[in-house]
């Protein structure tokens, strides 16, 4: 499926933009350390102080990597560890000003990424923050009891906890919903070619039925110009031309049979590999390639290798969603042994069936090989074994 991925933004500007968040969030904090009540700052103050708090919220959703128009559904969704320094960073600070909105677009930004070990570091440091206030009077200036910092923290993680699990669930749903799409895709894809298969059999098959009538006709053209050796010359002319006239109709028949079981110009089944691949990757799965030599495969085992490939990158797709994919080649004395393996994501969407394997188990006995499920807790191998033909 030809998705369009979309480019990684610089490292430099999510840094620059956490910067600004951390600079807004502090200037926004200012009033709280000096009383500017009464005075004749107070209106442009405050005015200052929703300013950066605004900007604050505005900004940190992009600096976080948070914001729909750069999240790729196809990529799992923690992101770069630079963004989760850059939560706790902002935490660190939230228990300064525990009612600060920012912190609670942090909050739920890690919570909302799905990951456990997020979630569970971003509120412990917000809570360390919390407590470190409590427990320092003049750290805390007065701004709120300690009860009020335990009720608002607690009100605050909460909401975040709630929030960010529920973004979490969507967001997962949506995945599964997209990965089915593909799959429906690429399985409609599949029908499709094996359509056109059958077609091309079909039409090789009335062709073949044609040319073993014209073949007949000549041959018994044949034997009886052998035998008939008093025929006269126009009997002889006359089975000449018949002998001639099917022997180009036989002609025309070979043609459309090789045409009819020609492979398709657009599939090179020694290219195949990298084809799949790519179109894997435009479709967001990460694929490490260590790429062999397949060039002494014969046509038939290439073809296995292709469909292989392709059927165990659709199931990675399908079954693990975001997950790396490793693909080795090996060269083997007179095989060649090829490797895939993924991990596993904690719940699983139900199997088809397995025909899909059941398939390529058949397709590589009939190329002369082997293919082998390898199915535990944590990871799905699959290892296909192909021979090289003798006289590459």
């Amino acid at each position: 499926m030809a998705t369009m991925t979309r480019k990684t933004r610089p490292l430099w500007i999510t840094v620059l933009l956490i910067l600004l968040c951390v600079v807004a969030d502090l200037a926004a904090w200012i009033p709280h350390i000096e009383n500017f009540e009464g005075t004749d700052q107070e209106a442009l103050v405050m005015g200052l102080m929703g300013l950066f708090s605004f900007a604050t919220w505005i900004l940190l959703p992009f600096a976080l990597h948070h914001s729909r128009r750069e999240r790729n559904i196809h990529e799992e969704y923690p992101g770069h560890p630079v963004v989760l320094i850059a939560a706790l960073l902002v935490l660190v600070l939230g228990g300064f000003r525990p009612l600060s909105l920012s912190v609670l677009v942090v909050l739920i930004s890690i919570i909302s990424r799905g990951r456990l070990r997020w979630s569970l570091a971003g509120t412990a440091v917000f809570v360390a923050s919390c407590v470190t206030v409590i427990s320092v009077p003049y750290i805390r200036m007065n701004i709120f009891d300690p009860f009020g910092y335990v009720f608002y923290g607690s009100l605050f993680l909460i909401v975040a906890w709630i929030t960010g699990s529920v973004r979490a669930q969507r967001r997962q749903r949506e995945v599964t919903l997209v990965s089915l799409a593909e799959l429906n895709e690429d399985q409609l894809r599949s029908r499709e070619e094996r359509a056109r298969l059958e077609e091309r059999n079909r039409i090789a098959r009335d062709i073949h039925d044609s040319l073993s009538h014209r073949l007949s006709l000549i041959s018994v053209y044949a034997g009886g110009l052998s035998y008939r050796k008093d025929a006269g010359p126009e009997r002889v002319a006359e089975a000449a031309g018949t002998i001639q006239s099917e022997a180009k109709a036989a002609v025309e028949d070979l043609r459309g049979v090789i045409k009819a079981l020609r492979v398709d110009d657009r599939v090179d089944p020694r290219a195949s590999i990298e084809e799949h691949i790519e179109r894997a990757r435009a479709a967001g799965t990460k694929v490490r390639y260590v790429k062999g030599d397949v060039d002494k495969l014969s046509t038939l085992a290439a073809h296995t290798l292709g469909r292989a490939v392709q059927e165990g990158l659709t199931n990675a797709r399908k079954y693990a969603p975001g997950k790396k994919v490793t693909l080795t080649v090996e060269n083997e004395e007179d095989k060649v042994r090829v490797t895939m393996q993924n991990k596993k994501v904690a719940h699983q969407p139900e199997s088809g069936g397995g025909n899909g394997l059941l398939g390529l188990e058949e397709r590589a006995r009939l190329a002369g090989g082997t293919f082998t499920v390898l199915d535990d807790a944590s990871t799905f191998t699959w290892v296909l074994e192909l021979p090289e033909e003798a006289h590459a």
